[in-house]
């Protein structure tokens, strides 16, 4: 039951963010770069806060890898989106004003291929290419960060308890008329005919949102109570109102074990993931690959069955060399060594060398934790900016602030004090602007 109440709600999010975000649009509050970046750093400072997001940096960066994959064929491209994981088992995905795209785990152990879940990546993609959040209603105001603020918070909230993430709904939004309701529907219908060609341009199996509908239509909550609270077209609807004439077009053959293959079995929910799913059984497809990911994945995989970690950091400096800026096996031999006592000057060479790989990156809190661990040994004198990173993401704002205050009053180096200082600024502001 809480799993449908999750689903509901979170479906219902998507409602609400279509019905009622007009006042968020980027044209109704002059949305610059500047309130952008601010909004997602807040969005994704929010979620941590309630412990919503997957932070686990490989996730992430196949997924995000993933999305400028397919804005590449993107007639109308997008620029500085963020995607996100969330730890819910909700089945859902979720766009927003500011650039900002969820996906669910629920999402990633329901869909039954890479490109049906990427066609669901490429759905949230369209709404923001298409301007449907500008597009929905003459009616601005300027309370549209308000706004924003309430529906992120009720998504937070959704993840803990539903009940109160409605009430939050109701708090934030006005109630949306007919006529919202049926205009939401004709844009979800066209972001799938733009997502379907989002995928069709990148060589993915265009048909893939057709199955996924499918399967969504035949689940329980298809209801005729269910699909009011939603305001979408039934599932079956929108897979018959696709293109039937694309043929399957997938990059991959039907046995082929993939990057999302991978992922899903071995960070998201193990319940959902059966021996039967498990993509390393069968030893061949080890051979049969190129990709990074599915070689790492098979590293991964034998270290958490044999504990051989020495053996695994030796096996991704190998991959390392073979796949130049492959940036999760990077990050995980770093893990790996900041766990054990390795010779100094080769972990500290690992630290650096990632250190500039991920810079001006948004990245997770397991980087961020691990980065804070290492710049203690390697690099004393930025220990401190990674610490308030660290607390600045975890949405602990104030502790943060806290702290670079100290730090500052102990500061001696006129360099370090002015990038300090500035930086306090910026936190400060930040943090006032979403109070």
């Amino acid at each position: 039951m809480r799993n449908i109440i999750q689903l509901t709600l979170g479906l219902l999010c998507i409602v609400l963010l279509q019905t009622a975000l007009a006042e968020v649009g980027e044209e109704s509050i002059d949305w610059t770069d500047a309130n952008q970046e601010q909004f997602q750093d807040y969005a994704v400072r929010s979620l941590n806060r309630r412990d919503a997001l997957l932070n686990e940096y490989w996730p992430h960066y196949w997924l995000n890898q993933r999305y400028l994959e397919l804005n590449l064929a993107n007639s109308r491209p997008l620029s500085d989106v963020i995607v996100v994981n969330l730890k819910s088992s909700a089945v859902n995905a979720f766009a927003m004003p500011g650039n900002l795209i969820g996906m669910h785990q629920g999402l990633w152990n329901f869909a039954d291929s890479e490109d049906e879940f990427l066609s669901v990546l490429a759905h949230e993609m369209s709404h923001i290419s298409l301007n449907h959040f500008s597009r929905l209603s003459n009616n601005q105001t300027e309370q549209g960060w308000l706004t924003t603020s309430g529906i992120l918070l009720a998504v937070i909230l959704s993840q803990q308890n539903a009940d109160l993430a409605s009430a939050t709904f109701l708090s934030s939004l006005a109630a949306a008329n007919q006529n919202s309701l049926t205009f939401s529907q004709a844009m979800e219908l066209e972001a799938d005919q733009f997502g379907h060609q989002l995928l069709e341009k990148s060589q993915y199996d265009a048909q893939a949102a057709r199955s996924f509908f499918q399967r969504l239509s035949s689940e329980p909550l298809s209801g005729e109570t269910y699909e009011f609270l939603r305001t979408h077209p039934y599932g079956s609807t929108r897979a018959s109102r696709l293109s039937n004439e694309a043929s399957d077009q997938s990059t991959y053959a039907d046995d082929e074990v993939t990057a999302f293959d991978v992922i899903k079995f071995l960070f998201m929910d193990s319940a959902a993931n059966s021996q039967q799913d498990n993509p390393f059984l069968d030893r061949q497809s080890q051979d049969q690959t190129n990709d990074p990911n599915v070689l790492m994945g098979w590293l991964e995989y034998n270290y958490r069955e044999t504990g051989d970690r020495d053996n695994y950091i030796e096996q991704l400096s190998g991959l390392i060399a073979d796949y130049r800026g492959f940036l999760p096996a990077y990050f995980r031999r770093l893990e790996l060594m900041s766990q054990q006592n390795t010779n100094k000057q080769q972990q500290c060479a690992a630290y650096q060398e990632f250190n500039r790989l991920i810079r001006n990156q948004k990245v997770t809190l397991d980087v961020i934790r691990t980065m804070a661990q290492l710049a203690e040994r390697c690099q004393a004198e930025q220990q401190p900016e990674w610490h308030v990173q660290l607390l600045w993401q975890s949405g602990q704002e104030q502790q943060a602030i806290g702290y670079l205050k100290r730090i500052i009053g102990q500061e001696q180096n006129t360099n370090l004090l002015a990038s300090r200082r500035a930086l306090l600024e910026t936190l400060e502001q930040s943090a006032q602007r979403f109070r």
